[in-house]
């Protein structure tokens, strides 16, 4: 038993489209930004980061995966044409190389995955599926999952990345380096960089999206809720309430562009808005 709680369906949750903040809770949520996003809050939590990220380095035992291990790698496409076939590179360059791809196009109106197959050298372990109308990212993700399983893929962990970003060569292994023969997740931390000019952000990221499930936590959960945006910070939230295994990567796993059209910068205020109002009915959501 993974958790004392039963297995949930997410969709009893609260719905994205109906959180939308009154004029005091904004201005709560607005404060709360300014508290926590300003230059000394964030020196201070950077600080913090390092000194956590020295601590687990030092403390790292040594684990081993399975060696049956197979890892789902889901990519979800919309409309990024000049990104995503660095992306697939990446994934091909892993010096783990037990895994499948699926890459599902979320009913792209410009430029189709389809339209792109001669350009991307496809492998026998990637697969392409599409939306039939355009879901989400999250739904996306839920829909490539049960079309990888429909096609009969035995998969042991499941991990996600964007069309617009690449992985460092070691993602994989580090992150079920980390994870063992344990149950439970593994966030691994992300660096991000400039589009337009390459510049690197100084700060990492301990990133929800980029994290790595075992199977048996992933069935358990349920997959992801119908939201546009923050679906894996519910997630993960989620699994904390459960008491879900949460474990850290000391490794960069990915590299993420910032770009004009980041779903992340949508919707700043109602995403902290509906990710609290979830916290709160988790309680009586997860009952026993």
């Amino acid at each position: 038993m993974i958790s004392k709680y039963r297995s949930i369906d997410p969709r009893r949750l609260p719905n994205f489209h109906d959180s939308n903040p009154t004029f005091p809770q904004k201005l709560r949520i607005i404060l709360y930004r300014a508290y926590h996003f300003n230059k000394l809050m964030v020196a201070y939590v950077n600080v913090k980061k390092q000194i956590r990220l020295r601590r687990i380095k030092q403390n790292e035992d040594t684990h081993i995966y399975k060696g049956d291990s197979h890892v789902l790698v889901v990519c979800t496409y919309y409309d990024q044409p000049q990104w995503v076939k660095e992306t697939l590179d990446s994934v091909y360059a892993q010096s783990f190389q037990n895994w499948t791809m699926v890459i599902i196009d979320d009913n792209s109106p410009s430029t189709p995955l389809a339209s792109l197959t001669p350009k991307l050298e496809l492998r026998d372990n990637v697969l392409l599926t599409t939306t039939e109308t355009n879901s989400g990212a999250y739904i996306a993700r839920n829909s490539a999952i049960a079309f990888a399983s429909s096609k009969g893929v035995n998969w042991t962990h499941v991990t996600f990345i964007d069309s617009d970003d690449f992985a460092s060569p070691t993602w994989l292994e580090d992150a079920l380096d980390q994870l063992g023969n344990d149950k439970g997740v593994v966030r691994v931390l992300i660096r991000r960089f400039l589009e337009t000019t390459k510049e690197e952000i100084s700060d990492i990221i301990w990133s929800s999206c980029q994290s790595l499930w075992d199977r048996e936590t992933w069935d358990y959960l349920g997959g992801f809720c119908d939201t546009p945006v923050a679906g894996d910070t519910e997630l993960l939230n989620r699994a904390k309430f459960l008491g879900i295994t949460v474990k850290l990567s000391p490794y960069v796993g990915q590299y993420c562009r910032l770009h004009g059209s980041n779903s992340s910068r949508a919707f700043k205020h109602q995403r902290l808005h509906w990710i609290d109002k979830c916290q709160r009915r988790y309680r009586d959501v997860f009952r026993d």
